[in-house]
C-alpha cells in the first residue's frame, strides 16, 4: 500500500478505533465444528468498523479453503478489526483491534472458549512469555499490556512514555518491541526499539530508530533486523540489523536504490538467513547482501495490492495476499520460495495474516 493510501485510511478509519463493538450474533444454525489440522488458517482484517472480521482455513493437503468457520462454528461474528492472531499450545488467541478484546478458540475445531477483555484499549500483537503470561502491544494508550493467560484478564498496564507499540521478537529473558510516536503526531519523533525484561516486565534499555520501526525478526546468528518504513512523514525507508546484547545498530540499508512506496510486512525464512518484504512487489534479501536487492522475486500487477506476507516456517513457501480494493473478497496466493505460482484462491475481505497450524 502505497503512503497516499495508508494515510487516507488512516484518517478517515482510526478515529472510530476507540468505539467498542462486541460482535453481533447472526441468524445461522451453527453446524458441528470442523477439523481444522494440517493447515493454515486465514486471518481476514474486515472492513474497518463494519464488525465483519472473519477467519479462513487452508487445508493444505487438499487445497481447500473454507471461509467464515469462526461465525459458522460458533453462532457470532468475530468482531471489528482483526488485527493479528497467534497459537500457542491448545489455544489460540485472536486480537480483534477496534473491538477491545482477544478472542480465544480452540485450533482444532475453531469452537470460541473464553475471551480477555482490553477496556479502552486498541490492542495489535501478542507474544507468549510463558503458560500464564503474554504481552499485548497497544496502538493509542502509550503502553503495553501483560495479560494474565490463565485467568483471561489483563494483569497490568506498562507504560512506555507515548507512543504506539506494534511488532515484538522474544530472545532469550528479554523482549523486544518496536515503539512509534502516536498515529496522529505529524512529527513522528521518538522512534524506538525497547528491550524488557520478561521477568520484571520493566524497559531496561532502548535505542532510537528512523521514523516508521514496524517490523522487527530474528536471524540465524540472534541479531535483529527492523524495517523502518519512514512513518506518514514519508521520510526515506530504512532496513537496519541491531545487536540485541548491547543494543547497537550494525548496519543500515537505506531504500535509495529503489522505487521505495512503503515497505512492510518483514518476514524471514526457516534458515534464519534470507529476509522478505513487501515494497509494491515481493523482495528477498540475503541477510549477508551487501546492498537492497534491485527486483521483486514476485511482481505486483498495476492494480494489485499485496497486504498480507508470511512464510512457511517448515518448507520456506511464500503466502500473499491481494486486498484488492478493501472492499470485496481478497485473494490468497502461494508461491515456492524461488517465486513460482502454487496456488490461488478467494479468502475473505482483507485478509492480513496466515497462520501455520500443525499439531
Amino acid at each position: 500500500m502505497n503512503k497516499l493510501n495508508i494515510f487516507f485510511f488512516l484518517i478517515l478509519f482510526l478515529p472510530a478505533c476507540n468505539n467498542p463493538e462486541d460482535a453481533r450474533p447472526v441468524d445461522i444454525n451453527p453446524p458441528v465444528s470442523g477439523d481444522y489440522q494440517q493447515g493454515i488458517y486465514i486471518l481476514n482484517e474486515g472492513n474497518f468498523d463494519w464488525g465483519v472480521a472473519s477467519l479462513s482455513f487452508l487445508h493444505t493437503e487438499t487445497q481447500e479453503i473454507d471461509n467464515l468457520i469462526f461465525r459458522d462454528t460458533n453462532g457470532f461474528e468475530l468482531g471489528n478489526v482483526a488485527q493479528s492472531m497467534s497459537i500457542h499450545g491448545d489455544k489460540g488467541y485472536i486480537v480483534v483491534n477496534n473491538s477491545e478484546k482477544v478472542e480465544i478458540i480452540n485450533p482444532y475445531t475453531a469452537e470460541w472458549i473464553g475471551r480477555i477483555r482490553i477496556p479502552g484499549g486498541s490492542p495489535r500483537y501478542m507474544e507468549k512469555i510463558s503458560d500464564n503470561k503474554a504481552y499485548l502491544t497497544e496502538l493509542y494508550a502509550g503502553c503495553f499490556w501483560v495479560l494474565d493467560l490463565e485467568n483471561e484478564v489483563v494483569d497490568k498496564k506498562v507504560d512506555v512514555s507515548g507512543g504506539w507499540t506494534e511488532s515484538m521478537v522474544r530472545l532469550g529473558d528479554f523482549v523486544y518491541m518496536t515503539k512509534q510516536r502516536e498515529v496522529r503526531d505529524p512529527e513522528q519523533a521518538d522512534q524506538e526499539i525497547l528491550k524488557i525484561d520478561i521477568q520484571s516486565d520493566k524497559i531496561v534499555d532502548r535505542v532510537t530508530m528512523p521514523p516508521g520501526p514496524s517490523g522487527l525478526v530474528l536471524d540465524k546468528n540472534e541479531k535483529i533486523w527492523v524495517l523502518c518504513n519512514g512513518g506518514l512523514i514519508q521520510k526515506e525507508p530504512t532496513l537496519l540489523q541491531l545487536e540485541p546484547e548491547n543494543m547497537t545498530i550494525i548496519q543500515r540499508f537505506a531504500f535509495d536504490n529503489q522505487a521505495a512506496t512503503y515497505p512492510g510486512n518483514l518476514r524471514i525464512n526457516p534458515a534464519g538467513d534470507m529476509l522478505y518484504f513487501i515494497n509494491g512487489g515481493i523482495y528477498a534479501f540475503e541477510i549477508t547482501a551487501s546492498q537492497l536487492p534491485q527486483k521483486p522475486i514476485i511482481d505486483a500487477a498495476k492494480d494489485q495490492i499485496y497486504f498480507a506476507l508470511d512464510i512457511d516456517p517448515e518448507n520456506g513457501d511464500i503466502y500473499l495476499s491481494d486486498a484488492i480494493d478493501y472492499l470485496q473478497r481478497g485473494l490468497i496466493y502461494q508461491y515456492s520460495a524461488e517465486g513460482s505460482l502454487l496456488l490461488e484462491d478467494k479468502a475473505e475481505v482483507m485478509p492480513n495474516q496466515f497462520i501455520f497450524w500443525r499439531p
